[in-house]
């Protein structure tokens, strides 16, 4: 999932820049909250701004009030793309398998009755 050009896959990375870093309940942030909705690397952008604790602007489809409650609920994690990266992998092992008009013929129904794994980071 993270390689080191993740940032040039962004939804922003041709955009206005400027957006990202708007004020708070401006449409601005608004228009930048919706461009993060179909970014291919939200998950990255966010675990980017809580491992570094950006804590302006929009990352990772997330308001700088919103990481900043969760940081304050969550002080132990670190770092967060570890956690951010097994969630996300979680997600997309479990999701259904698609119709079987949509499957190739070797594909084997996934189990819809997945139940998450993941544990946070011990606190201190």
């Amino acid at each position: 999932m993270w390689d080191r050009f993740w940032r040039q896959r962004g939804a922003c990375a041709l955009g206005d820049r400027d957006r990202v870093f708007a004020r708070n309940r401006s449409a601005d942030q608004d228009a930048a909250l919706r461009l993060c909705r179909f970014c291919a690397v939200q998950t990255e952008y966010l675990a980017h701004a809580l491992d570094e604790r950006i804590l302006e602007g929009v990352y990772g489809g997330t308001t700088s009030l919103w990481r900043q409650q969760l940081l304050a609920r969550r002080p132990g994690v670190t770092p967060w793309h570890r956690l951010l990266a097994r969630a996300h992998a979680e997600h997309h092992r479990c999701l259904p398998a698609p119709p079987p008009h949509h499957r190739r013929p070797s594909h084997s129904p996934q189990s819809h009755s997945c139940r998450p794994t993941l544990r946070e980071a011990p606190q201190p």
